[in-house]
C-alpha cells in the first residue's frame, strides 16, 4: 500500500505509548503529517480516545491543503489554533524557527521564559 497514510494506526500506537509516561508528567504528542489519511472514520475515533489519554493532541502540517487542516482542527486539542501548525513544506522541518516553533508550542513554560 505505498502512498497511504494510516494515521489512525499511529494514533493508537502513541496512546499505547502514553501508558509508560509518568504518571505526574504532562503527556503531549506531536503528529508530523503530510496528507490526509486513508481511513477517516477511523481516524476519527483513534483521535478522540488519544486526546482522552493526552494532555495535549497537537498536529503540525506539512503540505497540507485548507480540507487536512480542518481535519487535524477537529482531531487536536482545543484551541486549534495553538494546536495545529501549518509547517509549510518539508524543507520547513529543518529550520530553527520551526523548531523553536514546535518546542515553544509543545512546552508551555519554555514560551514563558
Amino acid at each position: 500500500m505505498a502512498g497511504t497514510r494510516l494515521l489512525s494506526g499511529a494514533m493508537e500506537m502513541a496512546r499505547n505509548e502514553l501508558t509508560l509516561a509518568r504518571r505526574n508528567s504532562t503527556k503531549v504528542v506531536l503528529i508530523v503529517t503530510g496528507s490526509r489519511p486513508t481511513k477517516l472514520a477511523a481516524t476519527y475515533s483513534a483521535a478522540r480516545h488519544l486526546r482522552r489519554a493526552a494532555d495535549k493532541l497537537m498536529f503540525a502540517a506539512v503540505n497540507s491543503n485548507e480540507q487536512a487542516l480542518q481535519e487535524y482542527a477537529s482531531w487536536g486539542s482545543k484551541p486549534a489554533e495553538e494546536n495545529v501548525l501549518n509547517l509549510g513544506g518539508f524543507d520547513n522541518l529543518n529550520t530553527l524557527d520551526t523548531v523553536n516553533n514546535l518546542v515553544t508550542s509543545i512546552c508551555e513554560d519554555v514560551g514563558k521564559a
